[in-house]
């Protein structure tokens, strides 16, 4: 369960990139989908659609945009929790009314949550929930109100149970719109209860989940809106949120009381990125001119990293999972010998050469940002060739290391570093400032949009409790005509600008002003 929706939130692509979100539909099952209007009604069919990608950004039909949640109940680790997003300059009364029976609670500000288990309520009560904001004055305003539904013994055990791996706070009690779409990122990066079929001399990787959808998603959408079309929507809705590199085939299932319902996935690869282009023997980075990267990488120092002292932890293998662990907030373990470990400790020992523990928040972003744009080249073979070549019906396509960790560190197939084969796309540049940021305990967040009409990823960092954004793609500025690019800062710890174009999906933070550097 995601708490505090607005404070870290996520997504994608580079100057001339994509979203890279690849459909293809799951021959083994015999639903109907309308997506971003494509119509699949094949049992046998394979096809291929981007959504919301370098070549399509079209939106599922009737699309209602955003994550916010007002209030909601869900389960953290098992416990029942009522929580919401920040709605600014209070502190909170949150009335729970039961059978009639009505308790206040004063919650302090920025608290944005309620213990319910704690005070007595159980998943089996229906409960009337009314959130009451209280400003300086003692003046109380009605926020919202929220009509939570009890659920039975039988869907408890089976929907609030947590996620393998370690998760405390992501089960399939799916409380909010936003949960909706991180389970889609969580499936499609974990592929869990995975299943291996073998089809045509073929090998499939399967994933099959059932889901509880506990927010009245009917009510996003104009009144006599069926609900099977809401539902729809919304499944169509969390995969053009999607913020990731992808390639599956997928269907879904909504059950006769509108609430189960079931969500297949089916990969044709595995995470394991092995594909290089040659764009670092073609480009080359030069640092000359009036700016210059800052960074020193210094004898490696002992350090004390603010990721380290993260209680909750969870088990991760591909890279992927190493950015969603720490995207979500996890200490992560990486399984010994994966490419996850290599990455997680390579980021560690250049973060211990840049710098120090006593190194000021915003100076470690700097030299984070001026590490990765000094180090990483743009794949523009990758965009310019593979891509518009329209290579990306093969599964081939998602194993191009340039949209993962693996690109951006220069990780070659020997599991060693290459320095000189540090070559990425936007997306995984986000991925690194993300993770890096995260070890080092800066509050970050993968955003996803588009600029200059092509799908681009960035991020946002939170300094000193006010948000920038970050852009160490565009911090390399290749010369027209010219195989160069040049060292700027002109993207880091800016406000958000006309050229960056954030994907409606996701209610992101603003960055209203420059950081004064």
């Amino acid at each position: 369960m995601k708490k505090s929706i607005k404070k870290l939130q996520f997504k994608k692509t580079g100057t001339a990139l994509l979203v890279l979100v690849l459909m293809l539909f799951l021959g083994s099952c015999t639903l109907i989908t309308n997506l971003a209007g494509l119509i699949i009604h094949s049992a046998t069919d394979t096809l291929y659609n981007f959504i919301a990608s370098y070549f399509d950004t079209t939106d599922p039909d009737n699309a209602i945009y955003g994550s916010s949640n007002d209030l909601s109940v869900g389960f953290d680790n098992g416990n029942m929790v009522a929580f919401w997003d920040d709605y600014g300059d209070y502190s909170y009364c949150l009335q729970v009314d039961k059978s009639g029976a009505v308790n206040s609670y004063d919650i302090d500000a920025k608290n944005c949550e309620l213990d319910l288990a704690s005070k007595g309520y159980s998943y089996t009560d229906d409960l009337s929930l009314s959130l009451y904001g209280i400003n300086s004055s003692s003046q109380d305003t009605l926020l919202v109100n929220y009509i939570y539904d009890g659920i039975t013994d039988k869907e408890y055990q089976t929907y609030t149970a947590n996620m393998s791996g370690g998760w405390t706070d992501l089960d399939r009690y799916i409380a909010t719109r936003l949960e909706l779409f991180e389970m889609f990122n969580y499936i499609i990066i974990f592929q869990p209860d995975m299943t291996v079929l073998e089809e045509g001399g073929n090998t499939y990787y399967c994933s099959e989940v059932s889901l509880f959808l506990g927010y009245d998603y009917l009510s996003i959408y104009p009144e006599g809106t069926k609900v099977e079309d809401a539902y729809s929507t919304e499944i169509a809705s969390a995969i053009s949120a999607f913020d990731d590199s992808a390639g599956y085939n997928y269907s879904h299932k909504l059950q006769d009381n509108y609430v189960e319902c079931s969500i297949f996935l089916r990969f044709s690869y595995q995470s394991n990125p092995i594909y290089t282009t040659n764009t670092n023997t073609v480009y080359k980075s030069e640092n000359y001119g009036l700016e210059v990267p800052h960074y020193n990488l210094a004898i490696p120092r002992q350090r004390n990293f603010e990721i380290d002292r993260v209680e909750k932890t969870v088990t991760v293998q591909t890279t992927d999972q190493l950015y969603f662990a720490l995207k979500q907030g996890y200490r992560p373990l990486c399984l010994p010998g994966s490419n996850a470990e290599y990455i997680y400790n390579h980021m560690r020992i250049i973060l211990s050469k840049i710098v120090g523990d006593i190194t000021p928040p915003d100076v470690k972003m700097h030299y984070i940002y001026d590490y990765i744009v000094d180090t990483v080249i743009y794949d523009y073979v990758f965009t310019e060739s593979i891509l518009n070549n329209d290579e990306s019906n093969s599964p081939e396509f998602f194993l191009y290391k340039c949209l993962y960790l693996e690109g951006v560190f220069g990780f070659t197939n020997e599991q060693t570093f290459d320095d000189k084969s540090c070559v990425a796309i936007c997306d995984g540049i986000a991925k690194a400032i993300l993770c890096m940021c995260t070890i080092e305990g800066i509050p970050t967040i993968k955003v996803s949009g588009t600029s200059n009409g092509v799908a681009h990823a960035w991020n946002k960092v939170n300094i000193k409790d006010d948000w920038y954004l970050v852009d160490a793609t565009w911090g390399n500025e290749r010369k027209e005509n010219l195989s160069i690019e040049v060292f700027s800062h002109d993207f880091l710890m800016v406000a958000d600008d006309p050229s960056h174009i954030e994907d409606k999906w996701i209610d992101y933070p603003s960055a209203r002003f420059p950081y004064n550097r």
